[in-house]
C-alpha cells in the first residue's frame, strides 16, 4: 500500500467508454506524502470553498486535502483509520464519517470540527484488512428507516443501522464465519419502489439477502456464488425496467442481475478469469444500449 496520495487528470478520454481504444494517459497533478500508509479509498465533501479529498492513514491520521494537495484540518485517532471515507447528508448537515481498526465509527463536520463517535464492539484484529471497519466494510444513508438514518458493516459479520447521532438502532449478524467473518459494502435502494429504503448484502455462504429498512428480511437467495464473493459488494441499478440487483462471484468469474424480488434475471459466465478484490462494475449508455463495465483477474 502506497504512502503517497496521488490526484490524476485524464489528458485524453474517448467520446464513450466504449470508443476508447488503448491505455487511457493521465497527468499526475500533485502527491501528497503521508507518515503512514493508505489503504481505504479516498472521500469527497463539499464545502463552501471547494472539495475537499479525506484520506485516512494507518497511523490514525486523518487528512482533508483541497484541491491543489493542501491539507486543510487533520484529525488524530487513536486506532488505523482505515475504513473508506464516505459523506452523508444528516440533520446537522454533511458529514464525513470514516471507521477504524477498534470498530469505532467518527463523524466530522466539513471543516474537521468532532460532531460524533460511536464503539460497534472492540473489533481489534492484528490483521488490518479484516479489523474493525476495514477497506471492505461500507457505510452508506438509508431513507425510509424511521430514526435511522445510516447504515454499516463490520468485520464482526454485522449490518448496523444507527441514528443521526450515532446512536445504534438495530444490528443483524450475518456472518457466522470464525475466519474473518467480515461483511462487504452495503448496496442501499428502493428495490419495490414504495419509498424505503432496502439493503442487500452478501455474504460468505454464497447467498445474498435482503433486509427493509426496519431490519425485516425480505428476500434471500439460494446459494448462487462461492464463499468468496462476500467480499464483493452488490449494486443497485435501475436501466429503465425497474431496480435489479448485479451480483458478482469470484473465482466462479459470474455476474449475476436479480430483479428487485431476488429472482434472477440473467448470468454471464466468462471462463479461466478471477473477479478481483473490490472490482468496480460500471454501467453505461452508449448507442441505445446499457453496457457493464467489469475488472478482472
Amino acid at each position: 500500500m502506497s504512502r503517497s496520495f496521488r490526484a490524476f487528470a485524464a489528458a485524453a478520454l474517448a467520446a464513450s467508454p466504449a470508443a476508447a481504444v488503448g491505455p487511457l494517459s493521465f497527468d499526475v497533478l500533485w502527491t501528497h506524502e503521508t507518515n503512514s500508509q493508505v489503504r481505504g479509498c479516498p472521500g469527497l465533501v463539499d464545502t463552501p470553498e471547494g472539495p475537499l479529498v479525506i484520506v485516512g492513514t494507518d497511523n490514525g491520521d486523518i487528512l482533508a486535502l483541497n484541491g491543489n494537495g493542501q491539507v486543510r484540518w487533520s484529525v488524530k485517532i487513536d486506532a488505523r483509520a482505515h475504513g473508506w471515507p464516505t459523506t452523508i447528508d444528516l440533520p446537522a448537515g454533511k458529514t464525513v464519517l470514516i471507521g477504524d481498526s477498534d470498530g469505532t465509527l467518527h463523524a466530522f463536520a466539513p471543516d474537521g470540527t468532532l460532531r460524533w463517535r460511536v464503539s460497534m464492539g472492540n473489533l481489534s484484529n492484528a490483521d488490518w484488512g479484516h479489523s474493525g471497519i476495514s477497506p471492505w466494510s461500507g457505510i452508506a444513508p438509508l431513507v425510509g428507516g424511521g430514526d435511522a438514518v445510516l447504515v454499516v458493516t463490520d468485520r464482526k459479520g454485522r449490518l448496523s443501522a444507527l441514528r443521526a447521532n450515532g446512536s445504534i438502532v438495530w444490528q443483524i449478524h450475518l456472518s457466522e464465519r470464525t475466519h474473518f467473518p467480515l461483511i462487504a459494502m452495503p448496496a442501499v435502494g428502493d428495490l419495490d419502489c414504495d419509498g424505503s429504503d432496502e439493503i442487500v448484502v452478501s455474504s460468505f455462504d454464497g447467498r445474498i439477502r435482503c433486509f427493509g429498512a426496519d431490519a425485516s428480511l425480505r428476500w434471500v437467495t439460494p446459494t448462487m456464488t462461492n464463499g468468496e464473493a462476500g467480499y464483493h459488494s452488490p449494486l443497485i441499478v435501475d436501466w429503465g425496467d425497474g431496480p435489479r440487483v448485479l451480483v458478482l462471484g469470484d473465482t466462479d468469474g459470474q455476474i449475476r442481475c436479480l430483479d428487485g424480488s431476488g429472482r434472477e434475471i440473467w448470468k454471464h459466465q466468462s471462463t479461466n478469469c478471477n473477479i478481483g478484490l473490490h472490482c468496480s462494475v460500471v454501467p453505461f449508455r452508449t448507442n441505445g444500449q446499457w453496457r457493464i463495465f467489469v475488472g478482472w483477474n
